[in-house]
């Protein structure tokens, strides 16, 4: 009888990490864009496009490959003046500091940042362009940051 509870325990944590990870694409489903002159195909958070405030949930891992956020944020029409990214596992993570760092000067001047341990807000200018930047998030707020290089997309 034990066997069979440990068997049922074990299925359901398989079958609910699966979902996790198919919850994953649904917030998050693959577009193809052209960024930098290449054709690549990445995860997708859109902004809603009259709102003005765009939230990024982030759920961090160790490894800066897993998704763990989209790997595009797209911005349209009159939403996404201010984005947040919030980690939801704030009891293992935080942010580096800085949390969010836009790589480009284009970036630089577009976005105006300020951050918590758990959430950064960016003022968005909405100039038109592709912008790479990083998040930085820190395990236990120790240690090197760990790194993830999305694209953020105004049109």
């Amino acid at each position: 009888m034990k066997v069979r509870h440990a068997m049922l325990a074990v299925t359901g944590a398989a079958l609910l990490g699966g979902c996790a990870h198919l919850g994953y694409w649904r917030i998050y489903p693959k577009e193809t864009f052209t960024i930098g002159g290449r054709t690549v195909t990445l995860s997708t958070y859109r902004c809603k496009v009259n709102k003005p405030d765009c939230v990024v949930d982030l759920n961090p891992s160790p490894d800066a490959k897993a998704d763990w956020g989209p790997e595009v944020i797209v911005v349209e029409g009159n939403g996404g003046k201010r984005v947040h990214w919030r980690i939801k596992a704030t009891e293992e993570w935080s942010f580096a500091n800085p949390g969010i760092v836009f790589k480009t000067d284009a970036g630089k001047r577009n976005f105006t940042c300020v951050q918590t341990r758990f959430m950064v807000q960016c003022d968005n200018n909405r100039a038109p362009g592709d912008f790479e930047y990083a998040i930085r998030v820190l395990k236990e707020g120790e240690g090197h940051p760990i790194e993830k290089d999305p694209w953020f997309i105004n049109r």
